[in-house]
């Protein structure tokens, strides 16, 4: 009786955390109106409407603080972080902040995985680099996912604290989605895959000639015309939703839909809701029929990422799939013929978990005929410069622009372990981009490397530091060389004794025709000491001749503005 006391108390609690829910989603900001439920509750929603509350009035720093007591207090009931959490994205989009705005979105992809919502937030981004192709196949992807989800409330919801977008924008992606060709498949996962070049298909996407990836490579090709399933497995971040999506292209149904979802993400009825699909009245809510996954693919891909951490019961299930290409829809009788060819991936070790009666014994062989191993970035080390140039390069733009790093930076980073693999120095290469945007030539100086566990920055003699500054002289843009302050210029100048005045002098001239220079470009420039350089500085900035910028909390991307 008491059992049954402690499960009835849980489902009054629940819906009133979901009444909450929707009470916030219908913009009732008023925390008055949150004093139902439990204790955690009431403080919950009181926290969660402050914070919708300053978002909509545009308040950046209470927002942000009422934000983070969201993230930073363990809940136990944890429902609404798919909410909260792009509360600090929409106030940096606010303020047209996009490259903030692009490292938040990719925090929150590392952390939480991917989201349909996330195309919602890219592509408002895209808007602010003027990237309206990008921004229109976004939003596109978007609508899709939001129809095949039936989320279009939350959509609205959402729209309603997008500040920076004016009516315009929304006109254009919704009247250009009329005329962009559909797109093959809506997947659970929205955005394109980590590691992506979406101009190259199959084996072209795996980037890298080292051995372990050559025959990777090989083995793509070879399991491709298969019809039975596929086993990926690897450390997260070594890219196993990359090469499934090279083993659809390379087969020949390439061209029917590539379906993905995250097991570890969903809980277990959902998943089966997901894959197998349900008929109209199978339980409260289902109105109509659903195709599942499974059947939604046709001949397609269905990829299965975090097979591992799937229950027993599902295992059970997708073993039966598995030997008979056969489904049952949640609440059906009957068996309906599946023709997807199925490819799972999991970093977990499953012959050590099928020894501790983690995993079913038939199930692991019934996969491991034809499995992957993927290789952890440090036993490919002579692929991470390829890899570099990549990331590096301006996919998105006409002009293809290809940053470079500096051998000593580039050996540094080879050196360095790569714990979470290629997304790891994915993430890394994409924030160097967005934090040294001015620059093409990138030094040790520009990289941060107390974000890297366990690494640190290499110590260079002077007679290096010399050296280095002398070669990238040599490779800096032609337009260097065209201004007036010429590198002739600066060498008479600090011959004449480098006075104070002098000093002085010319970098006032450097800042009014730069307009904007770092610290480290001065040094480069000039060859003077860096303490030098931060006195100077410092008196500019005292005198309300320049301005200190600092755009993110790291030293690295501090910079300095001519005030008119």
């Amino acid at each position: 009786m008491e059992q049954y006391k402690n499960i009835k108390n849980a489902g009054i609690g629940l819906k009133i955390s979901f009444e909450n829910l929707l009470r916030i989603l219908s913009r009732d900001f008023d925390e008055k109106n949150y004093q139902i439920g439990d204790t955690e509750d009431q403080e919950y929603f009181k926290i969660y409407s402050k914070a919708y509350y300053f978002l909509d009035l545009g308040n950046k720093i209470e927002a942000i603080k009422y934000s983070e007591l969201l993230r930073k207090n363990k809940w136990q009931k944890n429902f609404s972080k798919q909410f909260a959490k792009y509360i600090p994205l929409h106030l940096e989009l606010g303020l047209r902040n996009k490259g903030m705005a692009r490292l938040l979105l990719q925090e929150i992809q590392q952390k939480d995985g991917e989201h349909y919502l996330d195309d919602f937030f890219l592509a408002r981004i895209q808007l602010l680099e003027k990237d309206t192709n990008g921004a229109i196949e976004s939003f596109s992807r978007l609508i899709e996912n939001v129809n095949r989800y039936e989320a279009m409330n939350r959509l609205i919801f959402e729209l309603k604290f997008a500040k920076e977008m004016q009516a315009s924008d929304i006109l254009l992606l919704m009247n250009s989605i009329k005329d962009a060709p559909k797109l093959k498949a809506a997947t659970i996962k929205s955005n394109q895959p980590l590691f992506l070049n979406p101009s190259n298909k199959g084996i072209k996407r795996l980037i890298g000639n080292s051995q372990s990836i050559i025959q990777v490579k090989k083995l793509v090709k070879k399991f491709a015309n298969l019809k039975d399933p596929v086993m990926i497995t690897g450390e997260t971040g070594t890219g196993k939703e990359l090469v499934s999506r090279a083993i659809h292209e390379e087969g020949p149904f390439a061209q029917e839909p590539f379906l993905a979802i995250n097991c570890g993400s969903l809980t277990e009825s959902l998943l089966q809701s997901e894959l197998f699909g349900y008929v109209a009245g199978a339980f409260t809510g289902a109105q109509k029929e659903r195709k599942g996954i499974f059947e939604a693919a046709g001949k397609g891909t269905v990829f299965l990422d975090e097979f591992g951490d799937i229950s027993p019961k599902m295992q059970v299930s997708l073993l039966r799939v598995l030997e008979s290409n056969e489904i049952r829809l949640i609440g059906d009788t009957k068996t309906r013929q599946i023709e997807c060819k199925i490819v799972v991936a999991t970093n977990l070790d499953l012959k050590k978990a099928v020894s501790e009666k983690k995993f079913r014994e038939d199930l692991y062989f019934r996969l491991s005929r034809f499995d992957i191993l993927l290789p952890p970035l440090r036993e490919r080390a002579e692929d991470i410069s390829k890899l570099i140039d990549h990331f590096l390069t301006d996919q998105g733009n006409s002009n293809g622009i290809q940053r470079r790093l500096s051998k000593e930076l580039l050996e540094s980073l080879k050196a360095y372990r790569w714990p979470g693999n290629i997304r790891e120095l994915k993430n890394e290469m994409e924030r160097l981009k967005i934090l040294h945007s001015d620059k093409e030539f990138l030094n040790i100086e520009d990289f941060d490397f107390s974000r890297l566990p366990g690494a640190h920055a290499p110590i260079i003699k002077e007679e290096k530091v010399k050296e280095i500054i002398k070669t990238q002289a040599s490779n800096l843009k032609p337009k260097i060389h065209e201004l007036s302050v010429d590198d002739t210029h600066i060498v008479k100048v600090f011959q004449r004794g480098s006075k104070i005045e002098v000093r002085q002098r010319f970098l006032k001239e450097l800042f009014q025709k730069y307009k904007k220079l770092t610290r480290s470009q001065i040094i480069e420039m000039t060859f003077l000491s860096p303490s030098t350089v931060s006195k100077d500085l410092q008196n500019f900035c005292n005198l309300g001749i320049t301005e200190k910028r600092t755009p993110t909390k790291s030293v690295k991307s501090h910079y300095f503005v001519l005030r008119e």
